[in-house]
């Protein structure tokens, strides 16, 4: 068994798989941030720093997404695959690729699309105008807090004014290097939405190419992402998934439109040949979403077969056109957990491991922020031996301790030995920009034992002992 330490869940794509409406979202999140004029003669010096935290953690909104971009603006995986090695030294990496081809794929001509593009790159220099104008302005404001106060030569309070000008100028140069350079690109770097398949290929060859270096080979372990909808996934997966194959494991990630029980993964009365008999026969471990937040389909309408989890019972469908009460783009995370609930609840998964119960399965996020989810996932963790969670994208130093003192604590042996650590790198960096902080709050929240569990001795048992 290695005594490395172990990253479960992470992902290396690059900018060849960002599409154009991830890219809609963030502008849309950028749009909302509040960066209001801060009048000193109107707040006083006296509420003024209190104003300054209401700006900053806006602002702080404007670096997390800017940082993402930058990472995802990367020409290859293994680009990316070094700047999480900065931080995660001589970890061995379990990379996990999304097929997103399904969730955006629309025929468009090259008018709309150059339409969609002028329109996306105009929103980006309205961003940029309108920082333009918030920083001058709160700079100015800043220098005349520092005026006031150095006549009574306050250092403290010239040393953070001048930490506080520096933060935002940083990250202001930042966005404008990005603006520009997608400007120049005219998102023609951009594949997904209007060329089929693009995603998909571009990750397979980046993986291909970073696990077949030899620098890398040992460290690196990919998950593929399958989609029942892609046709002959179930060969493809046969070809190129299992132990000396360039990928490990399985990746599934049912909100993007899908049932966990599709015939495709879990076979028919007829037909059992499908993804989750040939994983559990040959010992291939799956990583599966398990929580209501993330990423969910576009699609306001889907044909769905298999089972669903709706008005809190299990409903088996075949071939049903489900609709959905929320838009991705209009209503964002609700959207996103009334897809997550109808086609990802915990108890979805029970349905196939009542069928493939020797499955070596990860539920991936451990129910992120859903207690009555990571409750479930527990339940089903007593019942099934291979069956493990990981706590990634956990990016709340206070969510984390909650989880430790209210479940982890309290779990026998049998289930805490089946925790694991994943940083769902460079996903999290929406959420936390600085990837160092998430990886410490780990080390910080668990004891030295425990952390050893979650990254060393829990994850290799669920990679490689077979």
């Amino acid at each position: 068994m290695s005594r490395n330490r172990i990253d479960i869940h992470c992902h290396l794509f690059s900018k060849h798989t960002l599409s154009r409406k991830i890219l809609s979202l963030l502008i849309k999140q950028l749009t909302q941030v509040s960066l209001r004029k801060i009048d000193i003669k109107k707040s006083g010096a006296k509420n003024f720093y209190q104003n300054i935290d209401v700006f900053e953690a806006e602002f702080d909104k404007i670096a997390k997404i800017n940082n993402f971009l930058k990472i995802a603006n990367s020409s290859n995986s293994e680009l990316i695959y070094k700047k999480l090695q900065k931080v995660e030294k001589n970890y061995i990496i379990a990379p996990l690729t999304l097929d997103l081809d399904f969730c955006f794929y629309k025929e468009l001509s090259s008018e709309q699309k150059k339409k969609n593009d002028e329109k996306l790159l105009t929103e980006f220099k309205s961003l940029k105008l309108t920082l333009d104008t918030n920083i001058k302005n709160v700079t100015l404001d800043l220098k005349k807090l520092f005026t006031l106060h150095i006549r009574h030569k306050n250092i403290s309070i010239e040393e953070n004014t001048t930490s506080k000008i520096k933060k935002f100028k940083t990250t202001k140069r930042e966005f404008d290097k990005l603006t520009d350079k997608l400007g120049e690109e005219k998102l023609s770097f951009i594949e997904n939405d209007y060329k089929y398949d693009a995603s998909f290929h571009s990750q397979i060859e980046q993986i291909k190419q970073l696990k077949q270096n030899d620098k890398y080979s040992d460290k690196v372990f990919p998950f593929l992402s399958v989609d029942p909808r892609r046709k002959n996934i179930l060969q493809f997966v046969k070809q190129n998934v299992g132990k000396n194959k360039i990928f490990y494991g399985v990746k599934i990630y049912t909100p993007t439109g899908y049932s966990p029980t599709d015939p495709v993964l879990f076979g028919t009365e007829n037909d059992n040949d499908c993804v989750y008999k040939f994983c559990e026969e040959n010992g291939i471990p799956i990583t599966a979403h398990c929580s209501d937040a993330g990423f969910a389909t576009f699609a306001n309408k889907l044909n769905i077969t298999g089972v669903i989890y709706r008005y809190k019972e299990i409903i088996r469908v075949d071939d049903f056109q489900l609709y959905f009460k929320y838009s991705v783009v209009k209503d964002g995370l609700k959207a996103v957990q009334e897809r997550g609930e109808i086609l990802n609840h915990p108890l979805l998964w029970e349905q196939v491991l009542q069928k493939f119960p020797n499955l070596y399965l990860n539920l991936a996020h451990f129910g992120g922020k859903n207690d009555e989810w990571r409750q479930h996932i527990i339940d089903l963790m007593s019942k099934y031996k291979n069956l493990y969670a990981d706590l990634s994208g956990l990016y709340s130093k206070d969510l984390l301790i909650k989880i430790r003192n209210n479940f982890y604590k309290k779990l026998p042996d049998n289930i805490k030995n089946k925790i694991m650590y994943g940083s769902d790198y460079y996903i999290v960096t929406i959420f936390e920009s600085d990837f160092e902080k998430y990886l410490n709050n780990f080390e910080k929240v668990f004891s030295n034992a425990d952390f050893d569990k979650l990254t060393i001795d829990n994850p290799s048992k669920f990679l490689f002992e077979r």
